[in-house]
């Protein structure tokens, strides 16, 4: 019997099985198959089955779209075992039920795209164990020689690999475990503050200013304050390592502004006197996975950073006028959001990555 099992998303490791005969409804209405995916429409798609026991799916003019294998569907597809289909952040895998030995055409494991991203993740992290192992080599030296100026010249690449796995480990959880916004009352400026101080030890290695400027604020902020503080992480790790050792500079400015109907934004400046972004990336900058670093960057901090921020119903860009370095500009509503079950989460993406060539 033809069955869905969840791969990712919210209901993670679910298995549905589909009934003969009697079409299914994909959603968060009360009519639909059980989902707690916040992204999916209430009626999202609809699977038909079809009369010799195999399945369609069509979407319903869902909100962010259904796709099959990554490819945005506009009219019915016939499903064949092994598919990918996405709805929302949930991630299903089509199996007919006439495999008997464990294998597919199309094993959910062996995708492309997936391989690729496990590839890239583990060349991001050979690397940067490579430089612990490189540090701590020098220290075990230093130890043994009782060379104190030698540990000290071996410490700091540690230290600056560690503080890259943290940043990369924190953006695959959040990559493959995207959970709910909780907003409360913050003072944005303390989040920000916070934030720069975490990567302000980085900072110093590096002998790079980092100084942190409110200007003005709208009161208490609506937000989840871990989801703000995550995504500026990124913003102050990325504006730190493009600026240049011992003359380099970031900023970052909390302004208030309101907008045309009188709502309350706050908006937050990230900027570094490095040398900008690359221009073969820029048409790409917030896909997953394109990064300016070269062997030291996995890609992920923007994609994740901006998740961040669009659950806020707000949005972070690049400023294409900043000429002195780069410049990226965090907008988040401030007050507070009252959500309508029947609307979903996240703003329409305009082009969105399939799900599997984002690891998740």
């Amino acid at each position: 019997m033809a069955s869905l099992s969840i791969i990712h998303g919210p209901d993670l490791g679910k298995r549905i099985v589909l009934p003969l005969g009697d079409g299914q409804l994909l959603g968060r209405s009360s009519e639909a198959l059980p989902s707690s995916d916040r992204m999916m429409s209430r009626r999202h798609a609809e699977l038909t089955p079809e009369r010799d026991g195999g399945w369609a799916i069509r979407d319903l003019a869902s909100r962010h779209g259904t796709r099959v294998n990554g490819e945005r569907i506009e009219s019915p597809r016939r499903l064949r075992d092994g598919d990918q289909v996405r709805c929302g952040e949930t991630l299903f895998l089509y199996e007919d039920g006439t495999a008997t030995d464990g294998s597919r055409n199309h094993p959910p494991t062996a995708a492309p795209e997936a391989t690729e991203a496990m590839a890239l993740l583990a060349h991001s992290i050979k690397n940067m164990l490579q430089g612990l192992r490189g540090g701590a080599d020098a220290i075990e030296l230093a130890l043994a020689r009782s060379d104190l100026e030698l540990a000290r010249k071996g410490w700091p690449l540690v230290a600056r690999n560690l503080d890259r796995i943290f940043a990369l480990s924190l953006n695959m959880l959040a990559v493959a475990r995207p959970r709910p916004i909780d907003r409360e009352e913050h003072a944005i400026g303390e989040v920000v503050r916070d934030a720069a101080e975490m990567v302000r030890p980085f900072a110093n290695r590096r002998a790079v200013t980092l100084s942190v400027d409110v200007v003005s604020t709208p009161g208490p902020v609506w937000l989840d304050g871990a989801a703000l503080h995550h995504a500026l992480l990124n913003l102050f790790m990325n504006a730190v390592e493009a600026a240049a050792p011992k003359s380099g500079r970031v900023v970052a400015r909390v302004h208030a502004e309101v907008d045309s109907t009188g709502s309350p934004w706050v908006v937050i400046e990230v900027e570094d006197n490095g040398p900008g972004i690359d221009s073969a990336i820029t048409s790409r900058l917030f896909e997953p996975f394109v990064s300016s670093k070269g062997q030291r960057g996995s890609g992920l901090g923007l994609i994740v950073s901006r998740n961040l921020i669009r659950a806020h119903q707000g949005d972070v860009v690049w400023d294409q006028s900043f000429s002195e370095g780069c410049r990226m500009t965090v907008r988040i509503p401030a007050g507070p959001m009252h959500d309508d079950p029947d609307e979903t989460r996240g703003p329409e993406p305009t082009d969105p990555a399939p799900i599997a060539a984002r690891f998740d």
